[in-house]
This record gives C-alpha cells, sequence and structure tokens, in this order.
C-alpha cells in the first residue's frame, strides 16, 4: 500500500501488484488476478483496476496481453490523490552510488556485485552514508540483486493491522480503532498503543504469510552469514520468527529488551472495583528482537569473515560479548519531540543493534521498514552506511527532519 485513501481490497490487489511483479519481473494479468482472489468473474476485478486507474496508482494499456503498468511513486494524501515524488529533490537511486562501501573481503578479493533498485524509485539522501527509499518494502527488496546487503535491522509492524488504511486513519485522527489511545497520566497525552489482542484467525494467517515473503526476500539479498535483527512482540512472535524460520534463515537467538511498558495489567474493564485483585493480561516488561542468520557461505564464521565480512556480532569491546539482554527504557523527551512516530525506539537501543549487526565494523545496514529513520539514524552515529525504505509520504517527511537530530544525541554508556 501506498496511500491510505485505498479500500482495503483495492490495497490487497494493488500489493498483489507490486509482489507479482516483484517477483516475476511481470504484472500478474487479469486472469491470474482473477485466480488469486477467487472472483467469480473478471467484472469484479476491472471495477477495482478503474478504481486504482482513477486514483493514479496504476495505467492500463488496452490491447496488449498484460495491459496494467505501475505508476511508483511516493502517493501523498491530498483531496485529489495524485501520484507525487516527496517535496524534496530526489535522485534516480542507484545501490552502486549511495551503498558505496568497500566490498573486499579481508582476503583482498571482491566480495559480491553491488546492489541495484530499478530506477523508477527516487532516493533521498540524509548524509554522506544514509540514504531512504520511498516504496513499499517488499516490492523494493523483489527489486535488489542478491547479496547485496550486510545486515538488515528492522522494527516491522508487528501485527499489520495497526498500519492497514482504516486503522492507521484512526490512529492520526485521534479515534482509535485498534490502536488504543490510554487517558492522560498527571495531564501529560500517553502515546497509542495497538491491540494485538484484536487479530482474528483470518489476521493471523495473513500475518505469517506476510513475514514468509518478506524472509524470503530478506534471505536473499542478504550476504552469506549476514543476520536478521528484528523486532516482535511477545504476543506475536512466535507467529513471525516460525515465518521467517521457514524461508530457510537460522534461528541465532533472541535480544530481549527489558522495557516497562502501558500494555497490559489492566482489571476486568467495567468491573474494577468487583474484581480489583485481577490482572486480564500481565504487564509486558520485555521486547523480544529475532536474531536470525543466512546460511554461511564458507566452512566457518572465520572463512566466511574473511570472504564476506558477515557471519557474527561485534562484541561491545574486546572484554565484553555481545549480549541478548539490555535493559533499555522507552525514547521520552527531546528523542520523541524530534521524532512523535507511534513505534518510535530509543537510539540507546538501535545503536547497540546496529553496531552489533556488522562484525567487522564495515559494510551497509538496510531497514525496509524505517518509519521514523531511528535505524538510520543510529547506523550514522556509529559510522555505518545504511540504506532505509518506507512506503508512508508523512514518516518519510518525519525521518527527513528528525534523522540529524537523532544522530547526534547523546547516548549514555551502559
Amino acid at each position: 500500500m501506498i496511500s491510505t485513501r485505498l479500500t482495503q481490497r483495492q490495497e490487497q490487489i494493488l500489493n498483489f501488484l507490486q509482489q507479482h511483479h516483484a517477483k516475476t519481473g511481470l504484472v500478474p494479468s487479469v486472469r491470474e488476478i482473477q485466480q488469486a482472489f477467487g472472483f467469480a468473474s473478471s467484472n469484479a476485478i476491472d471495477s477495482h483496476l478503474r478504481a486504482l486507474e482513477r486514483k493514479q496508482y496504476i495505467k492500463r494499456e488496452f490491447g496488449k496481453a498484460r495491459a496494467i503498468a505501475i505508476r511508483w511513486g511516493v502517493y501523498d494524501d491530498s483531496p485529489d490523490r495524485k501520484p507525487q515524488i516527496v517535496e524534496e529533490p530526489v535522485e534516480q537511486l542507484d545501490l552502486e552510488a549511495i551503498n558505496s562501501v568497500d566490498r573486499r573481503g579481508a582476503n583482498g578479493t571482491n566480495g559480491h556485485s553491488k546492489g541495484r533498485v530499478a530506477a523508477n524509485f527516487g532516493s533521498l539522501r540524509l548524509d554522506d552514508r544514509t540514504s531512504l527509499v520511498p516504496g513499499d518494502a517488499l516490492t523494493v527488496l523483489g527489486l535488489m540483486e542478491p547479496d547485496s546487503v550486510d545486515a538488515v535491522v528492522t522494527d516491522p509492524p508487528y501485527g499489520l493491522i495497526e498500519y492497514d488504511s482504516d486503522n492507521h486513519d484512526k490512529l492520526r485522527q485521534g479515534r482509535g480503532g485498534v490502536w488504543r489511545i490510554p487517558p492522560k497520566l498527571n495531564g501529560v497525552e500517553r502515546a497509542p498503543l495497538p491491540r494485538f489482542t484484536v487479530l482474528t484467525a483470518k489476521d493471523r494467517d495473513r500475518l505469517a504469510g506476510f513475514f514468509e515473503s518478506f524472509g524470503q526476500h530478506v534471505l536473499r539479498v542478504l550476504k552469506p552469514g549476514g543476520h536478521l535483527v528484528i523486532a516482535s512482540n511477545p504476543l506475536l512472535s512466535t507467529i513471525v520468527f516460525a515465518s521467517l524460520m521457514s524461508t530457510g534463515l537460522e534461528k541465532r537467538g533472541e535480544v530481549i529488551r527489558l522495557v516497562t511498558t502501558l500494555r497490559g495489567g489492566d482489571r476486568p474493564k467495567g468491573a474494577e472495583a468487583e474484581f480489583p485483585e485481577i490482572s486480564v493480561m500481565p504487564r509486558a516488561c520485555w521486547e523480544p528482537w529475532g536474531l536470525f542468520r543466512k546460511a554461511l557461505g564458507e566452512s566457518t564464521v572465520a572463512a566466511n569473515l574473511r570472504k564476506h565480512g558477515t557471519g557474527g556480532f561485534r562484541r561491545p569491546s574486546l572484554d565484553d560479548p555481545f549480549k541478548d539482554f539490555l535493559v533499555c527504557p522507552p525514547a521520552r523527551g527531546r528523542e520523541r519531540v524530534l521524532a512523535p512516530h507511534p513505534s518510535l525506539k530509543p537510539q540507546r537501543l538501535m545503536r547497540y543493534l546496529v553496531r552489533a549487526a556488522l562484525p567487522l565494523g564495515r559494510g551497509t545496514i538496510l531497514d525496509p521498514f524505517a518509519g521514523s529513520g531511528s535505524t538510520l539514524a543510529a547506523a550514522s552515529a556509529v559510522g555505518y552506511r545504511s540504506i532505509g525504505i518506507e512506503r508512508d509520504t508523512e514518516y518519510v517527511r518525519l525521518a527527513q527532519r528528525a534523522f540529524d537530530g537523532l544522530k547526534s544525541l547523546e547516548v549514555p554508556a551502559d
């Protein structure tokens, strides 16, 4: 999805067009769309395609076997909903230029070819080592060359539904939906929280399918031995992590972030006085980050490090190993003022994870769900190159505004 103005079915069809193109290099035929969605006839499909064309997401060229052309780019939410690139000047995305990291292994041999993304996409330079690509994560990943990034560090939409068009609109309007808007505490507005207990069986199946597709893309673009570091939620991590493992990514553990949030711990709604000793769910005090690795390309980790620069985690110091436990409170104060994103992760956490993801301290970090740009800012702060992907125009602009401030924040040492 690129805009919040689509109906749910239009969004599903557009995503199918993009993902089919990413996997095959071709847009699907009307018959393939019909089969994918189980429509009884092509009339219903034609109605949805007309709507997508009217909103300028696609262009149809009648008389051709595959008559649909996807109009790539970033779409804003103005009343006429016309496609446009974000306001800032945009250059053509070329990973050879923005990812000009030394790809020679420690043995001096050339590593893998430098990735490229189709020139339809524009990239935004946030600084001399950071680029942000406006676009859909699966689509852009599908257009990247194999073995072209060193690590993926990302905080994806945990349940997907919280960032669907209808719920995301309600969030921005302060109306709730799947987002619970907590009451003020001591006169202070509290951040909205997504309720993942409302997911249906269909929602969970969709979640599993999405992360299986995502895992396949990640497996393809990672260099041998490269790691995926991905945030999740205690209620959904079993689904997400199992889906990623089904693609062939190796589970290498989890980093547990100890963080006290406002999720859970409440008494039964409407019967608080009747059941004062009851919590319906435990108060959430931890956050899981899954660690996955693409299979090594060499016989040992040492050999993989020499050839590909990947295979392990960078230690915080010579005396301290990379650990799977971290106490880290939510982003507050100036950090949240800089980047008022509903899922903002603090720089202290992101710098710890990002730094560890490149074992030799060189290479490129990819964040396919860039959001506020906190991962990109963390990578720049520790001296790494990074590429972000973000489909939402408002968050693209937020990341551009917040980037310099986030990367300049002073983070206290552990």
